[in-house]
This record gives structure tokens, sequence and C-alpha cells, in this order.
């Protein structure tokens, strides 16, 4: 396998080592040869050419030129050209280096693979001789002995012996028995002779086999090398002819380059000339547009002297006002904790002398209650007896309902007097937002005679646009109406049972003192025109726990005299039955509850 490499090596091409040429000071003056013949036809008419430099931006400063008739520009490109090359060069070298490396490293890893394939052969060989040997050896011990049924029957003339001993065996017997044992044996070796002939067939056939097989491999081998001979070989020669190609294209490269760089010299030359024109053209509309902006400058920095004087009169008067509207907040401040105070303390008084006036309005009512009721019973003894507490019932129920009127009305005013708090707060809070420091209205505004720009030119008058339909909007001020009181249903009082075993006195109800007419009571609408209108003076105590209704007669007013004498029904004195509980009892004698 070393032949064909060698061989390869040894075909290689001249053209597959490149040398690059060292450059020298001496190419790099062939290489320019018109640069210098221009320069030397300049100096002999007399005139000095600048040497070609780089285009230049227009806003760069003007490059300087050199004092010397020629430059180095030139040489230094064409040597960077020249480097670039060799380095092009080296650079195929190095890849024609590689892929013959490769190749050399392909080469060892088939040597290796093959050295591999051949062991594992080998290997496999071993195991198929012992594995026909193992069967061998199997078939032979699988193999069955022969027995006496299998050898023919051989007849002997032997005497027949009439009588013997039973334990005795005959002669006959022990001959007929080597016959057999020597025929088993001759059978058994025929058997042997027959299948080790077998196997023999079989081993030889197994052997062709391999060796067919080992044939066809090394012809694989051979087909397969062959084939790699020839792709190592094809790849050589694309290699060379790429080279080659390279080589023609890095010559037309360099015609190339020689005829750019002649026409790339004449364009500097015209593009410095038309960039000195244009540099010249630029300075003089950048030092007239340098006086311009001087000039806005110098007139923005007055604007801006004048603005930042403003904003700083503007800025000391907000402060001022800051100021003054921190001394209002700590003066409206003090004012309310003053206001604060004060109705804390007429608070405190108004508790005390409410408190004052409960215990001494309820002792008072106390002692004009007990006056009244001992001058009633006083009065009632005198006169024919009647229900006082009935009648001070009936007119207590009167009065609790004007004082229910009474009531009433406080709550409306009260309702009122809070709504009217609200609109007084919804004011105050409306009047806040337009005045100044509020929401509509902010502290600071810019002054009337400010500086700016001109107005722009009126618009072209369009006509006003169609009224939009308003939504009907529910109005902020409302009447508040007076709840009503509810009446309760007075429900008659239930007649009392009817006893069968006592009699019980009917009470006739008397007419009650300063009855009022019906048509003066449709009349009253609150407690004020009642009690003017009213023969009686009321004195209403209230509490929240208690509530006492002191009614005073007035001296001045007359009680009117009933329609009719006052009379009284009395029952009469009949035996008590006995009951069933008994006999009654002696409070029941004319002494009791039902006497009067």
């Amino acid at each position: 396998m070393g032949t064909p490499m060698s061989s390869a090596g040894a075909s290689r091409p001249p053209s597959t080592q490149p040398s690059a040429a060292p450059i020298s000071m001496g190419n790099v003056g062939a290489q320019a040869p018109p640069a210098t013949k221009r320069q030397a036809s300049a100096s002999s008419q007399g005139t000095l050419t600048p040497p070609p430099t780089a285009p230049r931006a227009p806003g760069a400063p003007i490059a300087h030129i050199a004092p010397t008739p020629f430059s180095f520009g030139e040489a230094d490109a064409a040597r960077a050209q020249l480097d670039e090359l060799s380095n092009t060069a080296h650079r195929l070298q190095e890849t024609a280096d590689a892929v013959a490396e490769a190749e050399n490293a392909r080469e060892v890893i088939f040597q290796d693979q093959e050295l591999k394939r051949q062991q594992v052969f080998e290997e496999r060989e071993r195991q198929r001789q012992a594995e026909l040997e193992a069967r061998l050896e199997a078939a032979l011990s699988r193999l069955p002995l022969p027995s006496t049924l299998d050898v023919p029957p051989h007849t002997l003339d032997v005497p027949q012996i009439e009588s013997r001993p039973a334990s005795i065996h005959s002669v006959g017997d022990d001959l007929a028995d080597k016959v057999s044992i020597a025929d088993s044996i001759r059978l058994a070796s025929r058997a042997a002779s027959i299948h080790k002939e077998e196997l023999l067939q079989i081993v030889s056939d197994e052997r062709e086999e391999a060796a067919e097989a080992r044939r066809e491999s090394e012809a694989l081998q051979k087909k397969n090398l062959d084939e790699l001979k020839e792709s190592h070989a094809r790849l050589i020669d694309e290699k060379d002819n790429r080279i080659k190609e390279l080589e023609e294209e890095l010559a037309k490269l360099r015609g190339e380059f020689e005829a750019d760089k002649q026409q790339r010299s004449m364009q500097d030359q015209e593009a410095r000339e038309q960039e000195q024109q244009n540099s010249m053209e630029q300075y003089q509309n950048i030092h007239q547009q340098l006086g311009e902006v001087t000039e806005l400058v110098s007139g923005q920095r007055s604007c801006c002297e004048d603005i930042r004087r403003m904003m700083e009169e503007q800025i000391r008067e907000k402060e001022d006002r800051r100021l003054q509207k921190s001394a209002d907040m700590v003066q409206l401040t003090d004012m309310i904790r003053t206001i604060q105070k004060e109705m804390d303390d007429d608070r405190q008084k108004r508790d005390a002398e409410h408190i004052e006036v409960q215990t001494k309005w309820r002792d008072e009512c106390q002692r004009h209650h007990e006056e009244t009721i001992e001058a009633v019973k006083a009065t009632s003894n005198l006169q024919v007896p009647f229900n006082v507490q009935g009648y001070l019932d009936e007119f207590s129920r009167a009065l609790a309902s004007e004082v229910r009127l009474l009531l009433g009305e406080v709550g409306r005013i009260r309702e009122e007097r809070r709504a009217l708090q609200h609109e007084i707060s919804d004011l105050l809070a409306l009047r806040a937002k337009y005045s100044p420091g509020g929401q509509y209205e902010p502290d600071w505004k810019p002054p009337a005679g400010a500086t700016g720009p001109p107005p722009p030119p009126p618009a072209d008058e369009m006509p006003p646009p169609p009224p939009t339909e308003m939504p009907q909007v529910r109005p902020g001020w409302r009447p508040i109406y007076p709840k009503k009181a509810k009446k309760k249903k007075t429900q008659p009082a239930p007649q009392p049972a009817a006893s069968t075993s006592f009699p019980q006195a009917q009470h006739y109800p008397y007419p009650r003192p300063g009855a009022m007419d019906p048509e003066l009571r449709s009349q009253v609408r609150s407690f004020n025109q009642w009690i003017r209108k009213s023969s009686f003076f009321v004195q209403v105590f209230l509490d929240p726990h208690l509530c006492f209704f002191l009614v005073l007669a007035d001296p001045s007013n007359q009680v009117t005299p009933p329609p009719q004498p006052p009379t009284t029904m009395l029952a009469q004195e009949r035996p008590h039955p006995r009951g069933p509980f008994g006999t009654p009892s002696i409070s029941d004698d004319g002494h009791g509850m039902y006497a009067h």
C-alpha cells in the first residue's frame, strides 16, 4: 500500500510547489516607471506636478503638500499589492500541503481498517473451525450404540443336551454371545467410517465456501483499492488544474491592477483640483454662515436675558403669593381652631344647662303632678266621684298627638337646615374653584406684555356650526318637601266581659272640661296655634328616657258646666250566692270595690 503513495508523490507536477519571489526595492522601482517618467517630463518642462493624494472629504481640512517632487505612496501601494499576491500564493501552497496531508492521513486510516478487518476475518475463521470440531464431537457422542436386534442371527450346529442342571450355562449360549459381539463391533466400525466420511465431506464443503468468500473479499478489497487510487489521482489532477487557473487569474489581476492604477492616478489629479476649488467655495460659504450665526446668537442672547429676567420676576411674585397664602392659611387655621374651641365651650355649657334644666323640670313636674293628683282627689271627694285616671289618660293621648305634630315640625326644620348647610358648602366649593389659586384660575398667569412671535393672520371666517341640542340635565337646586307624619290608627278599647257572678256598676262618661269645638280643632295645624287657642296651659318636659305631660288649669278660664247633672247608677243589693269556691269573702259585703 506504500507504493501508490510514493508513486503519487513522485508524479506531482512541479507547479504544485509555487515559489514566492522575495520582494525587493528593485522590483518596486520596476513596477512604477510611469510616475517617474511623468515627473521627469514635468521637471524638464519647468513645472512641478503635485503628487497624487487620497480624495479628501468636503468638510476635512486641506492636506499638507509634500515639498519634494516625488512620493512613496505609489511604491507603498505596489508593495502592499505584491505582499497580498505573495500571501495568496503562500495560502495556495498551504492548501495543497493540507490536501496532501489529508490524503496521507486517509491512506493511513484505510490501512488500519484493512488490518483490523483481516484480524477479524482470521478470528472468525478460528471460531468457525472450533465450532466444526465441536459439532463433530457432539455428533459422535449422539451416535447410538449397535444392538443385538440389528445383527442377523447365526445358527450353529450345537448338540442339544436333554438334561442339564438349571444352574449351569450351556456352551452353545456362550458361543452365540461371542458371535453377536463381533458383529456389533463390525457394524459400529462401519457406521463410524460412514459418519467420518460425511463429516470430512462437510468440512471440505465448508473450506471451499470459506475460500470462495476469501477470494470475493480479496476481489472487493482490490476493487476498493483501485477506486481509491483513481480518486486520489483525480484529486491531484483537479488540484493541479486549480493551481493553474489561480495563476492565470493572478496574472490577469496584475494587468487589470496596472491599468486601474494608471486610471486612478489621473482621476485623483482631477479630483484634487476639483476639491481645491470646492474647498475655496466652501470656505467662503462657511465664513458667511458664521457671520450670520454670530448675529443670530447675539440676538438670541438678548432675548434669553429678557426671558430670564422675566422668569425671575415671575418666580419672585410666585414666592410672594405662596408666602401670603401660607400666612392666610395659618390665620385661617387659627380662626377655625378658635371657633372650634368656642363651639366646644358652648356645647359643654349647653349640656350642663340641659342637665340642670332636666333635673329641675323633672322634680318640678313630679311635684306638680302630685299636687294635681291630690287636688283632683280632694275635689272628687267633695263632688260626685268619677274616674279621674281615665280622664287623665284620655287627655294625655290627645296631648301626645299634638306633641308628635310638634316633633314632626322640628324634624322638618332640622332637615331644611341640613339642606341649606349642604347648599352653602357647595357654593363655597364652587367659589373656591373660581377664586384666584383655585382649579379654574391658577396662581401664575402670563404677563400682558410678554414678547413672543407675531400672531398668525386671521383665518377666513367660517359659518357658525348648527346649534346642538343639549340634553336636559336635572337641576342641582331642588325643593325638599317635609316628611308627612304617619298617624297611628287608634283601636277602640275592648269592652269588659260581662260577669254572671257579680253585678258591675255602670259609669257614664262625664263631659270633659274645656272641650274644644270640632271646627276649632280642624283649623289647628301646629302646637303654637293650638296653645294660643286652647283654654289650657300645657307644660311639656322631654327626656330621652322619660316623657311627662303636665296639664294645669288656667285660672282665667272657667270650666264649662255639664249639660245635665251627673247621675250614678248603683247596683241593687242582692243576697250573695254561693260560688264554686264557697261563700264570698268579707271584702265583698258592701265594703269592697263594687260598693260605690
